[in-house]
Order: structure tokens, then C-alpha cells, then sequence
């Protein structure tokens, strides 16, 4: 079977090594050079200095990972073409793996697993400790990893925000990084407070949160898609409204928020629809005609910021 070449890493500088080569020709000559050293540089534990490189603790185990999806490509990937199969391959050695790795290799880590099974009443499983070799496919890594990332960012990661608005009554926010969009979350439904929810619709959408300064109203999202191709409006429980248009440019003096929350009330008579309702209507009362100016000058100046 021919080895794929990763087009798509002809942007990697290989570096030069003693190590790393070394090792490269004696036990993985049968791997494509470009593809061996992206695998190295995937690995957090590995030495990649100008002089010289040697494949960290994980490369054996990601070039494992790495013939085996060759090996049974059609179980992993969809595509037959060449490129197609390049593409989907980068899809799962990426930074994300890398990130994933760092983490395992983390004193934060070993210990978080290790109060864990203390508090499970067990022996510490090596498995989950230190040990990726234990790991039969990438996906079992992944899956096991999956919960301790987001956790991660949150307690390593300041929380940053674009303040849009602010005065007596409310703040209107934009988070900036994932640990800012869980904390703007917290004690919600919104899917924003994990990491891959945050992604998806930050790369999309204007993520503005409004939170009142008295505890006793809700806070909002408000997601903003580019090029008005539609909002959802949200208290922190669901359901939301979706609507299109300028959410506070108005049809017959009325907001388009507000018409689509209209049509929703009609729509919708279960009670917990009409708490939701009460609860959006609360907050949206308390933004100002300067406020909601400000979030629609906002959106205007940074909505060609998200992609389509």
C-alpha cells in the first residue's frame, strides 16, 4: 500500500537532527520522512531544537496509531482520492492531539486521576495515569481525554472579554477565549461551555452575553450570525428564539426580537416556554436605546471577522 505523503505538511520545516533521524532510519525508514517528523512534532514531549531532536515519549505510539488508520482506512476515513485521504488524516493528527497529549503528560493531570481513584476507592489505573501505550486506537485516547480538556483550560486559562457595553444595570460581553465563555455560562444549557460548542459558533457568529447587574433578572445570549443570516436570543435555559434580520431594527415600531418572541408565545403555551419568555422579555427591558446602538455598531464593525 503506498504510504500517503501529507500534501498538506509541505509547510513543515523539518529540523535537523541527530536523535530523531537516527532513530527515523533504523526502526521507521519504511515512513515517509515528512510524515515521521510531523508525528515528532505532534509529540509535546519531544526535543526539537535547531542543533538537534529526538522523538518524544509518544511518537511510538502515534506512529502505532498512524499505520494501523492506514492499515484499515476504510473504517476511518471516507474519501479514496489521494488528497481527500491527506486531508482527513491531518484531520485527526492535528493541534488538537497535540493539546490532548500535553495535557497526559501534565503533572496537573496524573494528579487530578490520581484523586480521582482515591475518591473511587481503588488502586490508580496506569492506564489513565501515564501509560498511552495501554491506549488501543486513538479514539479510546481521545474519548478518555475529551473530559479533562475543557477542565484544563478553565483552571489554567484567564478568562478574557471584549466589553461592549456597560452602564447601572447591565454588561454586555463578548468572550474571547473558552475559559471567558464557560464562566459567562455557567449554570446555563447554552452549548458554549464546552469547548467544542464555543468553537464552532465563535468561528460562525458574534457571541454577545448580557448580564444583568441585579441577580434577580436572567442573563441572555444573543448569537449573531454573519451577514444577518439569522440570531438565537436565549435565557439560560432553553428554548430559544431564532430569528433573521436585525434583531433590534424594527418592522411596524415593533423589534424583531420581539416579533419573534411574539410568534413563539403563540406558537408555544407549555409553561416552561412561557418562563422563558417572561425572563427574556425582563432583561432585553433593561438595555437602553444607547446600548442596543452599541451592540449593533459592534456587529457591524466585526461581523466580517466570522467566517460564512
Amino acid at each position: 500500500m503506498e504510504v500517503l505523503r501529507f500534501k498538506n505538511f509541505s509547510n513543515i520545516i523539518l529540523e535537523k537532527s541527530i536523535g530523531s533521524e537516527e532513530i527515523r532510519k533504523k526502526w521507521y525508514s519504511d515512513l515517509d520522512k515528512k510524515v515521521f517528523y510531523k508525528l515528532v512534532n505532534i509529540d509535546p514531549t519531544s526535543i526539537r531544537k535547531k542543533e538537534f531532536s529526538k522523538p518524544g515519549r509518544y511518537v511510538k505510539w502515534l506512529i502505532i496509531q498512524y499505520k494501523k488508520m492506514l492499515a484499515d482506512k476504510d473504517t476511518y476515513f471516507y474519501n479514496n482520492n489521494q488528497e481527500g485521504l491527506d486531508r482527513e488524516i491531518d484531520s485527526y493528527f492535528n493541534k488538537e492531539l497535540n493539546f490532548k497529549l500535553f495535557i497526559f503528560s501534565t503533572g496537573w493531570y496524573k494528579s487530578k486521576v490520581k484523586k480521582e481513584s482515591f475518591y473511587l476507592g481503588g488502586e490508580l489505573n496506569k492506564t489513565i495515569e501515564n501509560d498511552i501505550l495501554k491506549f488501543p486506537t486513538l479514539r479510546d485516547f481521545e474519548r478518555h481525554m475529551y473530559k479533562y480538556q475543557d477542565e484544563y483550560r478553565k483552571q489554567t486559562e484567564d478568562a478574557k472579554y471584549d466589553v461592549v457595553f456597560s452602564d447601572n444595570k447591565i454588561d454586555i460581553l463578548i468572550p474571547i477565549n473558552f475559559t471567558a465563555s464557560a464562566e459567562t455560562a455557567k449554570n446555563t444549557e447554552w452549548c458554549s461551555q464546552s469547548y467544542g460548542g464555543y468553537s464552532m459558533w465563535n468561528k460562525i457568529a458574534l457571541l454577545f452575553r448580557i448580564i444583568p447587574k441585579d441577580n434577580k433578572y436572567d442573563k441572555l445570549k444573543l448569537t449573531w450570525n454573519k451577514d444577518n443570516k439569522g440570531w438565537y436570543l436565549a435565557c439560560s435555559k432553553y428554548p430559544e428564539i431564532r430569528g433573521s434580520k436585525n434583531p433590534f431594527d424594527k418592522t411596524n415600531g415593533i423589534e424583531n426580537w420581539k416579533i419573534f418572541k411574539n410568534e413563539m408565545d403563540h406558537k408555544n403555551d407549555w409553561d416552561k416556554w412561557k418562563e422563558n419568555s417572561i425572563k427574556i422579555d425582563e432583561t432585553m427591558n433593561l438595555l437602553s436605546e444607547k446600548a442596543k446602538e452599541t451592540i449593533k455598531e459592534y456587529y457591524n464593525k466585526n461581523e466580517k471577522s466570522k467566517e460564512v
